[in-house]
């Protein structure tokens, strides 16, 4: 162990520093929330505060970086015009790697203190080593950079941290750099959405520019590649869902694929629906066709990111990579308007203080208004309430003037959807909403208005949790729910990450509203953050293995949801399938598992069910979530007409 990591440690477990941090939390709350308090901090606690955090900046240990870097942003609305500040602040942000929160003290404090000539030596060899590639004075923060560095050494890679840590903007630093790899090779970007194919690939024309024409790629974002010109050699940057994905791979005159990027493979374990099971499906086929592909998993706050390369290559290696390293501080408060308290989060407790709200203050929009600063998003758990709770905003709120950027938002919804719908009135007072069903151009219109801070509130539902990138000031979580059922874990960190936009500010402030329509009666996900996944197919798997060979038999499960059976006949279909393997020796890890397990009983009549299937394997393989007898009766019924001649007519309407 490393000195600085020896001395970060016992720093750590320091009572004197530890009395000084939750000082130091308590008065930036009291700031944040605007309640007076008459407490302030000594000289020599305020010296010792910043001497901590410079001897923590230094350490590799996740805690203590992130310790120095809260300490160092709840000092600054106090200390701001302190020399003595101004310069240890500097010093830390750059100890830490964190450019955009120094550019940050120099922007909105003006700090232009600089460091002793030893650390500013120290600070130009790192710019040097973390600027990024094709770029211009941008900067990987030293999480980022060692995340980078590792997954551009590897061939198959997994790795998590917080919503907040940047991902997606390391992911396209690695695709910038893979484009110039020669032989060139295509790319694949797996997304869990629609909405985020459209968001990733805007993003990416915006951040490659010309490097794309450079370089001969083309960003693509359908299965069908057949409509680009082949008159040129080009190259294809694919960002697909996982059933594109199916679709890609199942066409064989589409070119090869040479990387494949899972983004929120977290997604692979949710149980809620087939979905997750498509995902498996999509990932397995595409390395079964190109079993030399290089893949990478990207997901947030898990503990085992390696899972998914046990899974898909069988792996027991150390390319895998987890941080709790945050580049902006992230506070989260409980609000109380039934009973009137407020507590803030620390150490997995909640620690109650005087409430800034007034005792009148017994609704949400009342809270909204008064702690709703700068940009703010509001989660609600449906639809409904995502536009009952925005209309109910913006009755509260007189025009004083107009905004000719919103009224011409107005304008647009109402020629676009229709003249009375409620969002192209409420916009022009700065309220939206957000929710995946809506039309993908005023979605793309919200977003950007919100970026551009024209629009303050923005009521979403749980297409926050589909990875879309929306960061905020402040997150307001209306309820503990999304739908009918109580976020998980995983979910409620996952929106928490929100809170906080690197570079615009410090700091971003999560506010959990208990009102009469959301008791929060269940608030464990608060103290679990070591999030362990297990894949979907194999829990289900794993605790439906009798129900699984009933159907694989041709039996019917009685018990259990409509969804939990059609998710257990999707699997069934998905062994069976995996039986008519062609004799390359290849087998599933769905296969392994089951061998794994001695379950041979259900590969032989999985097998047995297969066989007597007429339906070719390559029909079969490319929709594995269709029943096998439905596919199975189309296809005679399909041959026989034309062994007989007769003419094939199809429907002119699927119901």
């Amino acid at each position: 162990m490393v000195l600085a990591d020896i001395i970060a440690h016992e720093i750590l477990s320091n009572q004197y520093f530890l009395k000084l941090l939750k000082i130091c939390t308590e008065q930036s709350a009291f700031y944040t929330l605007e309640i007076d308090h008459q407490t302030s901090y000594s000289d020599k606690e305020f010296k010792d505060l910043l001497r901590f955090a410079d001897l923590l900046s230094v350490s590799s240990i996740p805690e203590a970086r992130n310790h120095a870097y809260k300490i160092i942003t709840y000092l600054n609305p106090h200390f701001q015009q302190n020399p003595y500040y101004c310069t240890v602040s500097k010093a830390v942000y750059y100890n830490l790697g964190n450019f955009p929160a120094v550019a940050y003290l120099e922007r909105e404090n003006n700090n232009q203190s600089e460091l002793p000539f030893d650390r500013s030596v120290e600070l130009e060899a790192k710019k040097i080593i973390q600027e990024v590639p094709e770029s211009e004075g941008i900067y990987f923060t030293d999480i980022q950079y060692k995340l980078y560095t590792e997954l551009s050494t590897a061939r198959e890679f997994s790795f998590s941290g917080p919503t907040s840590m940047g991902k997606s903007f390391i992911i396209k630093a690695f695709i910038r750099k893979v484009m110039q790899n020669r032989p060139p090779e295509n790319l694949v970007v797996l997304v869990p959405t629609r909405a985020l194919i459209n968001q990733f690939a805007l993003e990416l024309k915006k951040d490659m520019g010309t490097l794309l024409e450079q370089y001969k790629y083309k960003i693509a974002t359908n299965s069908n590649i057949s409509e680009f010109s082949i008159e040129e050699i080009i190259n294809y940057i694919l960002v697909l869902t996982p059933e594109r994905l199916i679709s890609y791979i199942s066409q064989e005159q589409n070119p090869p694929i040479g990387f494949l990027f899972v983004d929120e493979a977290h997604k692979i374990a949710q149980n809620e629906d087939t979905r997750s099971i498509t995902t498996y499906t999509s990932i397995e086929k595409t390395l079964k066709k190109h079993p030399n592909i290089k893949l990478y998993f990207s997901s947030p706050n898990v503990s085992n990111p390696e899972v998914f390369l046990k899974i898909f290559r069988n792996s027991q290696g150390k390319n895998y990579f987890k941080t709790d390293e945050t580049p902006v501080a992230q506070n989260l408060y409980f609000t109380d308007i039934v009973n009137g308290e407020f507590s803030y989060f620390s150490k997995n407790e909640f620690v109650k203080i005087k409430s800034p709200l007034s005792k009148n203050a017994k609704t949400i929009n009342e809270v909204l208004s008064h702690l709703g600063k700068r940009s703010n998003l509001v989660y609600c758990n449906t639809r409904a309430k995502t536009i009952e709770y925005a209309k109910s905003l913006a009755d509260t709120i007189n025009l004083d003037s107009e905004n000719k950027v919103l009224n011409k938002a107005s304008r647009i919804i109402r020629e676009y959807i229709h003249p009375d719908y409620y969002l192209a009135e409420i916009i022009k007072k700065g309220i939206a909403y957000h929710f995946g069903n809506m039309p993908q151009l005023i979605r793309n219109l919200v977003e950007d208005l919100y970026q551009k801070g024209e629009i303050r509130f923005v009521f979403c539902t749980s297409t926050l949790l589909e990875g879309v990138n929306m960061p905020t000031q402040n997150l307001f979580i209306l309820n503990n729910k999304k739908s009918t059922k109580t976020l998980k874990p995983i979910d409620f960190w996952n929106l928490a990450g929100r809170a906080g936009r690197l570079s615009k500010e410090l700091q971003g402030n999560v506010f959990c509203v208990k009102h009469p329509d959301c008791s929060w009666d269940d608030t464990s996900f608060f103290e679990k953050k070591e999030i362990e996944l297990v894949p979907s197919i194999f829990s289900r798997i794993n605790h439906n293995l009798r129900k699984i060979e009933t159907l694989i038999k041709g039996g019917e499960v009685k018990s259990g949801s409509e969804e939990e059976k059609n998710i257990l006949k999707y699997i069934a279909n998905i062994i069976c399938i995996d039986t008519l393997e062609p004799k390359t020796g290849y087998h599933s890890p769905i296969i392994n598992e089951l061998i794994r397990k001695n379950k041979n009983r259900i590969i032989e009549s999985a097998k047995s069910k297969a066989s007597k299937l007429e339906t070719p394997y390559s029909i079969l393989n490319s929709n594995e979530s269709i029943g096998l007898d439905f596919q199975d009766a189309a296809y005679r019924r399909l041959k026989y007409l034309h062994a007989q001649r007769a003419s094939i007519t199809l429907p002119k309407q699927v119901i």
